[in-house]
Order: structure tokens, then sequence, then C-alpha cells
């Protein structure tokens, strides 16, 4: 009969379970259990764990010991169980309030198991850990202060980096505010690194080319969303001027969308290029440019439009007009039969 450690659901207790069977009771609460679970358990709950037999004493250490909770925190970290990791940066923090690494990592690791639904939620969580998990690491001896840095910057650009793409390849979940709300949010998380690194550990050739690297890869990120129709190019303009307060030279990405027509909708939505012009760019083609009356419309609209976006175009009273408009008229050739996927004029 094969034995193989498992740990019970319901009590805790470490136990001995035959794998060949589908379930068994407990010798220590008398709770019915089903085999590959508890098995399961075990194996979740001392993942780390690298022998078959468990010494009480030593365990008992490792929970008491920060840097045995450490150790067990990256290693969970970089497995990508962010879950574990979380717990075990958690009981770090309980036992040394001050540790940069817990601070930062506890949250950062909760947030990286967040549901897409709560990507706005979890960029301001991240974006808020920030200036204590730089003020902790200042005052730390246990790793030199731009090394502390570049971690943390490597581990934000990429939190950005999968906020954005989830934004952009799941836009069907969300309209164009919550969109655009969600990667204001996740940009700005890499401005306010940059932001808080000159204020907690001031301006020096290091700390520059890490918040320029910061600002850059930001930027990046903004504009494949503006690309993708999930970000205005007003906001474009807004992260550039951050960029050019620590990188003059910095040139503004050139708007893509300049000139193309479709004005007040592309304003709206925040791109030429997105389902929801492109579904009014056919109804332009197919529908109106058929008949003298659309014909007319069309040239009047091109005619005065550019004026109108000029002058309050980025205002949100004119957004929220048009949008509620525009998105009442989408849905509704939509339901004609206008498709929503990529067309060239």
């Amino acid at each position: 009969m094969p034995l193989v450690a498992a740990k019970c659901t319901n009590c805790g207790a470490n136990i001995q379970v035959d794998s060949t069977r589908e379930g068994g009771i407990c010798n220590h609460c008398g709770t019915a259990f089903i085999t590959e679970k508890v098995i399961q358990n075990y194996a979740t709950t001392n993942i780390y764990n690298t022998t078959t037999t468990i010494n009480t004493d030593s365990v008992m250490f490792a929970l008491d010991n920060p840097e045995k909770l450490l150790q067990n925190a990256r290693r969970a970290k970089e497995s990508k169980n962010y879950e574990q990791a979380e717990k075990f940066y958690i009981e770090v923090l309980s036992k040394v309030p001050e540790n940069w690494e817990a601070i930062f990592y506890s949250t950062y690791c909760k947030a990286m198991y967040g549901k897409i639904k709560d990507m706005y939620s979890d960029a301001i969580l991240v974006k808020n850990c920030i200036c204590n998990s730089l003020k902790a690491l200042i005052q730390t001896k246990d790793i030199s202060h731009i090394e502390g840095l570049r971690q943390m910057e490597t581990e934000l650009i990429e939190f950005v980096e999968i906020l954005v793409s989830n934004v952009i390849d799941k836009n069907d979940l969300f309209n164009i505010s919550t969109r655009r709300e969600i990667v204001i949010a996740a940009v700005s998380i890499l401005f306010k690194f940059g932001q808080e690194i000159e204020s907690v550990f001031g301006k020096d050739e290091y700390t520059l080319s890490i918040m320029i690297n910061s600002y850059e890869k930001a930027m990046v990120a903004a504009k494949d969303a503006n690309d993708k129709f999930c970000l205005l190019y007003s906001d474009i303009i807004d992260f550039s001027r951050i960029v050019q307060s620590v990188k003059p030279d910095y040139q503004t990405p050139p708007d893509r969308i300049k000139k193309k027509g479709c004005y007040i909708a592309t304003a709206v939505y925040g791109s030429y290029d997105c389902p929801e012009v492109w579904v009014l760019r056919r109804y332009r083609d197919n529908v109106l440019s058929k008949t003298a009356f659309g014909r007319l419309f069309i040239k009047l609209y091109y005619a005065t439009s550019p004026k109108i976006i000029k002058l309050v175009g980025k205002t949100t009273i004119f957004n929220r007009f048009w949008q509620k408009r525009l998105d009442k008229k989408v849905t509704k050739l939509r339901k004609q039969g206008f498709m929503d996927t990529p067309y060239n004029d």
C-alpha cells in the first residue's frame, strides 16, 4: 500500500494516505477527505520543504525567522505563485514592519494575481505603495539602493505592460472611458515611481537614469494604448511634458490620427483605428457616400469638425455629450450588420 504525505483540509494535521484510494478518514479529527485534495493541500502548504519528513522545530524556526520567510516568498514569486508569495511577505511584515521588500512585494504580488475587473484598483494599490517602499529602501543596509531601485523598476514596468496589454486585448469588456481610466492609472505608476525617487533619494546620475528609463517605458505603453484606441492623444501630450521635465530633448510622439478624418468620433474614442470608429467609417463609405444628401453631410462634417475639435475637443463636456450619442449610433449600426473589425478607407 503506497503511502504519501498529505494534510487534512479540515484540521490541518499532516497525515499519510493511500494514493490508490479515492478517499479516507483523518485519524486526527475524524473528517472524511478526498485523497487528491489532501495531497494537494500538503503540496501547497509545504511547497518549499525539500524533505518528506517534517521536523517540527525547523518548521517553527522558519515561521519565526524573517530571513527564511523572505526566502520562501522569493521562491514563490519566482515561480509566479503570487498568492503564496503575498502571504509570506505579509508574515515578514508582521515581524519586520520596516522591511522594504515586504512592503513593496506584499502589495505587488496581491495585484499580480488580481482579476481583470479589478485592474484599476490594483493599479492604484501598487501606485500607493511606492512611496513607503522607497522610504524603507533608503534605510536598509541589506541591499544597495541602486540595486533595490532597479529591482522595483523592473517589476513595475512588467506590471504596467501587463495591465495595458490586458486592456488592449480585452477591450470588449470595457467602454472607452474605463479603458482610458485603467491605462492612465497604470502608466501613472511609472511616473509616480520616478517622482518619488527624486523626492526620497534626490537626483544624481544614477537615479536620473532610472527615472528617465521608467518615464520612457511609460510612454511606450501610453503610445501603444493610444494606437489601440485606449488613450487620447491629449494624454500623450500631458505625459510627454513629465518626461521633458527630466529629459528636455524628449520628442512627443506624433499624432498618428492627425488629418485622417472622422474628427469628432476620433476625438471621443481616442483613435481613428478602433472598433467604434471602424463601424462609423463603414457607415460613411457604404451608406452616406451613396446618396447626394449623405455626401453633402460628409462635406459639411469635414469642413466644420476640425474647428470644433480645436476649440472644445479636449473638454470633458464635449466628450461626454458626443460619446453618449455615438455609442447609441454604433450599437444600432452593429445590430444592422456593420462590422467593428479593422477597416481600411
